[in-house]
């Protein structure tokens, strides 16, 4: 499908959480049967001893599932045009890699960096 980045980025966030949801109902037993169908039609570089391992993880510790994109409203992004590459998102990566520190940790790095600036790099 063409459109925005945007739109294929929550298209594949919605493909993600809806397989996170099936592998949490999915009895233990049904799991590795899953994880072959599925891999019959998507890549990945893990094994599926591996797959089955995490989904067992996820189907016994019922994990909450979050997701962060970025760049986001918090990194002050904006579009731009670049002689090389294209279209391009331009942002502050350190505090774009403060936020995504926060996300994942649950810590205070924003605020140690500090306000985002203007990144035409």
């Amino acid at each position: 499908k063409v459109d925005s980045d945007l739109r294929r980025t929550e298209r594949q966030r919605k493909v993600l959480k809806s397989l996170f949801d099936q592998v949490k109902s999915t009895p233990v037993d049904q799991l590795a049967g899953m994880i072959g169908k599925i891999t019959q039609i998507c890549h990945t570089n893990l094994s599926n001893d591996k797959l089955v391992e995490l989904a067992t993880w996820a189907f016994v510790n019922k994990p909450s599932f979050s997701n962060l994109t970025l760049p986001n409203g918090a990194c002050q992004s904006w579009g731009g045009s670049h002689s090389v590459y294209g279209w391009v998102w331009i942002y502050d990566m350190n505090y774009a890699a403060a936020v995504l520190y926060d996300f994942m940790y649950d810590t205070n790095e924003v605020k140690k960096v500090g306000k985002p600036t203007q990144y035409y790099g």
